[in-house]
């Protein structure tokens, strides 16, 4: 499996395979040069490069701009996937990871 597909499982499974939101679930129809140059609500998803300042990355954290569902200080978008149990830790660390690792078109790391 590439690791931009596992991308798109994490954020399917996210929000349980529904519509959301009104950016609906946008990464669906999108091939990877579409995802990386790919804005929602006018932010770029994704930086190449890095993945901590990422905002997919800090919307599935909650931190600002993101998290004013939870209560971030200074956010004014909610958390993602809003709605729905935050995704979890790894999850989130692997795509971090990966967007830090330049979004390439690689296969998944296997386990030694």
């Amino acid at each position: 499996m590439k690791r931009y597909d596992r991308v798109k499982e994490i954020l399917d499974l996210a929000v349980q395979g529904k519509e959301i939101g009104a950016h609906k679930a946008f990464w669906r129809a999108l091939d990877l040069p579409g995802f990386k140059a790919r804005k929602v609500f006018g932010k770029q998803v994704v930086t190449p490069g890095d993945g901590a300042h990422s905002n997919l990355v800090l919307a599935l954290r909650g931190q600002s701009p993101f998290g004013e569902d939870i209560g971030t200080p200074g956010a004014d978008i909610p958390r993602m996937p809003f709605g729905f149990p935050p995704v979890a830790d790894s999850d989130i660390a692997f795509i971090e990871k990966w967007v830090t690792d330049g979004c390439p078109d690689d296969d998944v790391p296997t386990a030694n």
